[in-house]
């Protein structure tokens, strides 16, 4: 595992310097000059300015306070905050409401704007002093101590980290955390002209549908059903872009599902009609449905059928359409055909209950007092040991895969660009792992170089050295074989559904254990996986779990 390291005075200014030269080198010609300028003023500031700037926008605010900066590295504090406010860098936040600098205030400030000098008043809880505060119609401002400053053009810093990383999901903690020795990244290669976005109208509906999905995420928590349309109106069209279209079908997805919850059966059709991803076309049919258009919703399935987008949408359609031919007076089909659990695969246990222990530890305890070794794993195991098989594979110098250092993927992993890429690497691994054991010497020594690197697929907290060992040595390799093809015929989704548990029991073998609290039953996607355990041969048991 990678060793912590001390970090050298102000590198959290290197590293946001770093950030801005990527950028202004890499899309030089897709930034406007207002963005490029953002980057020259900054350089342009104190070393003091420039390390206090960085600091605030590393920190959660809007607002700070003045009083509460304490940075030993940045000499003159006052003179850099004076810097970056007359240039424009950070301001005093005077537009912000009330409530926000009330979040800033302790309760002795709160106690000191109230002016009741009373003892007991300190007592209350600081609900009852903002209360207060506010019925007395307090102006704020004049009265406080400090200074606030609130950093500004975030949005020109927004921009940038969307051009480094490629998300915004990742920020300058990525860094740090490199630095600290923390994380730790696969050292893959990267063109010299690698970025991932080509043109400037993909960054900038990229950067819509990152508000818009924020925004929808709101409007469902409010169940505000003008503001969910109002969002669909203003989705930008996505074209080919597959990242694109990934991002706004969530976005109708999750609007579609809100409206259907709120019965407005017209607009989720609408919706869901705009939507290129599941459950679109399976909550349409479902509400067709509902309206009894059966002859719609039966020709939605057969659509459905037809060209399935992933294995989960094609059961759908195999589930439901029997249903609807009986209703609308057609040959019945074969239906989907239900998970048999008997004796071999299911078990009932009676356990006393410890609501502080999840049931999943409390069945890996009873496993482990009955001479084997469970462990609780979930998806963990089966993805790791893929992530561990294929790590050449996956962190392959394929072009347009990497253009950063703080990558655990390549950017086509969920696409079908990735197989194709790779085909002829893939094709050979599985062959190897069918027809030879050198392979897991591979493994061994693939865990043992790589212990700590980011892998999308490797959890090392879960990935411990005595469950690889187990593993390898109990799990056939035609069974991890089976496992893996399944899993790359669809990455996104076949990634979850894995069993809770993986038992070895002393005497030699494996099972994997897939547990069930009272009420508690398979969801879809664990059942899809246990056919494909049916078909491959790999054992398994569904442990139902009674209190005692």
């Amino acid at each position: 595992m990678p060793v912590p390291v001390d970090l050298p005075v102000g590198y959290y200014r290197d590293n946001f310097l770093a950030l801005l030269d990527f950028v202004r080198e890499q899309y030089a010609d897709i930034l406007t000059a207002e963005e490029t300028a953002y980057a020259d003023r900054f350089i342009d500031l104190t070393l003091d300015a420039q390390r206090l700037y960085v600091r605030l926008v590393s920190r959660r605010g809007p607002l700070f306070r003045s009083d509460k900066l304490h940075y030993a590295e940045i000499l003159d504090l006052p003179s850099a905050a004076r810097e970056l406010l007359a240039g424009n860098f950070v301001d005093h936040g005077k537009d912000e409401d009330d409530s926000v600098i009330l979040a800033l205030l302790t309760k002795a400030d709160l106690v000191a704007l109230i002016g009741d000098k009373t003892t007991a008043i300190g007592t209350l809880p600081r609900s009852d002093l903002l209360d207060r505060v506010n019925t007395a119609a307090v102006d704020i401002r004049p009265q406080l101590h400090f200074e606030i400053y609130r950093p500004l053009m975030m949005e020109y810093l927004r921009l940038y980290r969307l051009l480094f990383f490629g998300n915004l999901s990742q920020d300058l903690t990525q860094f740090v955390l490199t630095d600290l020795g923390l994380l730790n990244y696969e050292k893959y290669v990267i063109s010299a002209d690698a970025r991932l976005f080509k043109l400037r109208e993909v960054v900038d509906k990229t950067l819509l549908l990152h508000e818009l999905n924020e925004s929808s995420h709101a409007a469902v928590e409010q169940n505000d059903r003008e503001a969910l349309l109002e969002i669909v109106a203003l989705l930008p069209d996505s074209e080919q872009e597959t990242t694109l279209i990934r991002r706004k079908n969530r976005i109708l997805n999750r609007i579609g599902r809100q409206l259907e919850r709120q019965q407005d059966y017209p607009n989720a059709l609408l919706v869901y009609a705009q939507s290129s991803a599941p459950p679109a076309r399976e909550r349409s049919a479902r509400i067709l449905r509902k309206l009894a258009l059966l002859p719609q919703s039966y020709a939605l399935c057969q659509s459905i059928q037809g060209d399935p987008a992933d294995e989960a949408e094609l059961e759908f359609a195999t589930r439901f359409m029997p249903g609807l031919q009986k209703k609308i007076g057609l040959e019945v089909s074969e239906g989907l055909s239900p998970v048999l659990l008997d004796d071999n695969n299911s078990l009932l246990v009676s356990l006393p209950h410890d609501e502080a222990v999840r049931v999943e530890e409390s069945v890996r305890t009873y496993y482990d007092n009955h001479a084997s070794r469970c462990y609780y794993v979930e998806n963990h195991l089966f993805l790791g040991l893929f992530g561990l098989a294929f790590w050449d594979i996956i962190f392959m110098s394929v072009k347009g895969a990497f253009f950063n250092r703080y990558q655990s993927s390549p950017t086509d992993l969920y696409t079908p660009a990735f197989q194709s890429a790779r085909q002829t690497a893939i094709t050979d691994r599985l062959a190897e792992m069918k027809n030879s054991d050198r392979w897991l010497d591979v493994l061994h020594e693939t865990y043992a170089e790589k212990l700590g690197v980011a892998n999308r697929f490797v959890h090392w907290q879960v990935l411990s050295e005595e469950i690889l060992q187990l593993s390898l040595q109990r799990i056939p390799a035609s069974h991890l074989a089976h496992v893996f093809e399944r899993l790359l015929w669809d990455l996104r989704n076949n990634r979850s559904g894995f069993p809770d548990l993986v038992l070895f029991p002393d005497c030699g073998s494996y099972q994997l254990l897939e547990v069930k609290g009272p009420g508690d039953r398979l969801q879809d996607n664990q059942k899809r996986w246990i056919r494909a355990f049916e078909r491959f041969g790999i054992p398994y048991r569904v442990v139902n779990v009674a209190w005692s």
